[in-house]
């Protein structure tokens, strides 16, 4: 239980250097001097996804989960795009799909809650 309280605590404290994200300042927010160790596509990821997650927590109204799938897409969409064609992603469209994204997602961890918990 140590060692992996100890590999959880080195991912905490080295948070840039998680795989899923490439940590790159140019593709990072600045605020105050300060460079986020998340890229702006991976911080509203998070970001939105926790505002989707304390939204739903207070609101009985959920979006239908077909839009939550449809948000999605788009990050899909750009991934696969800058994949396999080398089409470079600008910071808006980061931010954009990142939020996009995080939304969804949120409201599908939402949903997949509500429903664990009904049954029960």
């Amino acid at each position: 239980m140590n060692k992996i309280l100890e590999i959880l605590w080195q991912r905490i404290m080295h948070f840039g250097s998680v795989p899923l994200c490439n940590g790159i300042p140019s593709r990072a927010p600045h605020i105050f001097g300060f460079c986020f160790p998340l890229c702006y596509r991976c911080t509203f990821i998070f970001l939105f996804f926790l505002i989707t997650l304390f939204y739903n927590h207070y609101h009985s109204q959920k979006v239908h989960r077909y839009i939550l799938i449809l948000c999605l897409i788009p990050m899909i969409v750009d991934g696969c795009m800058q994949t396999f064609w080398g089409i470079e992603s600008t910071n808006i469209r980061r931010i954009l799909t990142g939020s996009l994204f995080g939304f969804g997602l949120g409201g599908i961890v939402s949903y997949l809650y509500t429903w664990v918990d009904l049954r029960g």
